[in-house]
């Protein structure tokens, strides 16, 4: 499919027709000539499909980053392009990844001057006192966020390792120094030059101490005010004026609630990303003796997550996850770095609408195989969300409803104290498939709130700012919405009075 453009001129209006391309539905030649992937790359790019001839295979690991980039992209460290970063894995997947790298000592110095700076300050002072903060941390960190290609990443830690336990945990070296001890070949992991690593370490371990200082001291500074700086306006209202923001608003309010040409990025990087080369999701472990916590360490966790986690507080101490049945206790585990790890997060979770007005006036002819009329939020534990976000990985375009609370029960099985869920990757890739018209009727729910919350503070708008009557009111905004669209032309005044009384419940019960 592609993007038509029509300008009809009449009078004082010009009118600008084009298609919004589903990418879903297109095929790899459909989005590679597509004029919005002209300058991208994924997996329909024709170099993509060329590297996967080559190599003799059909599974392919490309992430976001690679998506995002065009298709000659050179990494600023090693200096291979696209093509030569492009390798095959012992399982015969071809591994397409970019990183972006960034300097932990931004986290670092953070911590160490928000310490200093923000103790004991609370209120609109703590606001201006974290934006200082901000603002100090940019002349701190040794090198800003920069893309490079997954090797060379992983050089970076692969050179930590080798010099040992001096290097502090948040050291990073920079693109430059990583270029200069790797040794790239195309199609290859990265060699590295101990040597230059060893010898580039002590002036980089100098610079790295010397700005933990410097966010020492402008912790102190901050904290004594001499660094406070107010804004007073946070956007440029001239942006509002400008040509790309006005024409995507007039696309989208011809479009309505239910037919924005909204997502249309997302839709063509989920098109362009391939998981297929990942085997499993939660690969099955080798038996290992599995680490209790102790009372004590149980309950330092407890104390900490009560204080800083409020799904974690709401839960209450008897609290099981819906997923996996397990208690507060046992979801506590030890993570891959070797500490303590427990937390409750929140999913959504629906209820069927039975209400026979509802039913009908929700139907609107879209055959939906199920209508849904409220939500709530429900906390599970941290690796049965895991499941969630290990399918939204997996699963191009998937998102966070994709999977039902009542899904994990199933997906989990039996599961173990202190020990992370073991889930096959195609379990979770058939649930989701099989969540379609359950997907279908969320993404239904959701624009029908908009709707009628829509509709709801537009009466609330008139009669603040006129002061009239809600009947007035009434009277007033129904024409108007007619010819907007946004109540159908038959009966409007009953369509009207439901959405306004649907609102009013949603408020009530979510």
């Amino acid at each position: 499919m592609q993007t038509r453009a029509i300008f009809l001129t009449s009078g004082t209006m010009r009118t600008l027709q084009f298609e919004v391309p589903d990418f879903a539905a297109m095929s790899d030649d459909e989005v590679q000539r597509h004029v919005l992937a002209r300058t991208k790359d994924g997996r329909w790019s024709s170099q993509t499909r060329w590297l996967l001839e080559q190599f003799g295979t059909n599974k392919l690991d490309l992430n976001e980053a690679w998506a995002q980039t065009w298709i000659d992209w050179q990494c600023p460290c090693c200096l291979r392009r696209k093509a030569e970063i492009a390798r095959l894995t012992e399982t015969r997947v071809l591994l397409c990844q970019l990183d972006w790298h960034h300097d932990h000592l931004a986290d670092a110095a953070s911590e160490a001057m928000r310490d200093r700076a923000l103790a004991g300050i609370e209120g609109d002072l703590l606001v201006v006192r974290k934006r200082a903060c901000s603002a100090a941390l940019p002349l701190i960190s040794r090198f800003g966020h920069v893309l490079i290609c997954n090797d060379c990443n992983a050089a970076d830690a692969a050179m930590k390792a080798r010099l040992g336990r001096d290097v502090p945990r948040t050291f990073s070296f920079s693109p430059e120094e990583i270029a200069r001890f790797v040794k790239p070949a195309p199609h290859a992991s990265h060699a590295l030059d101990e040597d230059v690593g060893r010898a580039l370490w002590p002036a980089a371990l100098a610079q790295y101490s010397e700005r933990m200082a410097f966010a020492a001291s402008m912790g102190e500074r901050i904290a004594a005010g001499r660094h406070d700086h107010v804004i007073h306006s946070y956007s440029d209202p001239a942006r509002d004026y400008e040509d790309t923001r006005l024409l995507y608003r007039l696309a989208h309010e011809a479009g309505g609630i239910r037919n924005r040409p909204d997502g249309i990025g997302e839709a063509l990087l989920a098109r362009s990303r391939s998981t297929a080369g990942r085997s499993t999701t939660g690969k099955k472990r080798t038996t290992a003796k599995v680490r209790i916590p102790s009372g004590d360490e149980f309950r330092a966790i407890d104390e900490a997550q009560t204080r800083a986690s409020p799904p974690w507080r709401n839960a209450g101490p008897t609290w099981q996850c819906p997923g996996c049945a397990r208690s507060k206790f046992e979801i506590l585990r030890l993570s891959n770095k070797g500490s303590w790890r427990a937390a409750i997060m929140l999913l959504n979770d629906f209820r069927p609408e039975t209400d026979p007005e509802s039913l009908h006036r929700r139907d609107r002819g879209q055959n939906l195989p199920m209508v849904l009329t409220v939500h709530w939020q429900v906390g599970v534990c941290h690796d049965c969300r895991q499941i969630v976000t290990d399918g939204m990985a997996a699963q191009p375009g998937a998102e966070q409803d994709s999977i039902r609370v009542a899904d994990l029960r199933s997906l989990v099985g039996d599961a173990l104290p202190h020990t992370r869920h073991s889930v096959v990757k195609d379990a979770i890739l058939n649930q989701i498939d099989s969540n379609a018209g359950w997907v279908a009727a969320v993404k239904d729910y959701w624009a029908h709130r908009e709707e009628v919350h829509a509709v709801h503070f537009e009466r609330y708008r008139m009669m603040r700012t006129t002061g009239v009557s809600s009947d007035a009111a009434r009277r007033a905004l129904v024409p108007t919405l007619v010819a907007a669209a946004k109540l159908p032309a038959v009966a409007p005044e009953a369509w009207f009075d439901w959405m306004i009384a649907e609102s009013e419940r949603l408020s009530r019960e979510t």
